[in-house]
């Protein structure tokens, strides 16, 4: 993905807004352990040259305003409630970035309100972890406007507990 498109969609979709950030997950394959993961086997994932980008930027509420260039949508999660709002595709893509956000709460972690624009070239489905890069996309994203400490492994099983 090009980091000049993501940073374009932002501004289009947040009246011309330059992000302050950008954020970056790739997508991965298991060499061995396929879905295993799910019951806490051993697995041996490797990164892709496949990604998800978001530009993102804080807001002054308790909001996350989110497009998602793959299905040309823009949802609305309340952090309050993390009511999902605005998607009306069936793939529910918003829902993972709620998910993310309520594993940030359990954790006891109190975010910031964003505006975000994602784009990814991961194909969905086929295998490469789509929705595990997008949550992780969503928590270095939230981590960075809410001033949350980045740790990957503490950020990665949270980002697990989103699905």
């Amino acid at each position: 993905v090009d980091p000049a498109e993501v940073v374009n969609d932002f501004r289009q979709a947040f009246n011309g807004q330059s992000p302050p950030l950008i954020a970056r997950a790739p997508g991965r394959i298991n060499l061995v352990g396929e879905h295993t993961d799910y019951h806490d086997g051993f697995v041996l994932p490797a990164a892709i040259d496949r990604e998800v980008l978001i530009a993102a930027g804080p807001r002054d509420d308790q909001t996350l305003q989110v497009l998602a260039t793959a299905y040309n949508e823009h949802a609305t999660i309340d952090l309050r409630t993390l009511r999902v709002a605005g998607v009306a595709s069936k793939t529910r893509w918003a829902d993972y970035i709620a998910g993310t956000a309520w594993a940030f709460g359990k954790a006891g972690h109190k975010l910031v309100g964003a505006n975000m624009a994602v784009r990814s070239d991961v194909p969905i489905g086929a295998g490469l972890a789509s929705s595990a890069c997008l949550e992780m996309a969503v928590a270095r994203t939230l981590c960075a406007i809410s001033g949350i400490p980045w740790d990957a492994v503490v950020m990665a099983k949270l980002a697990r507990k989103a699905e």
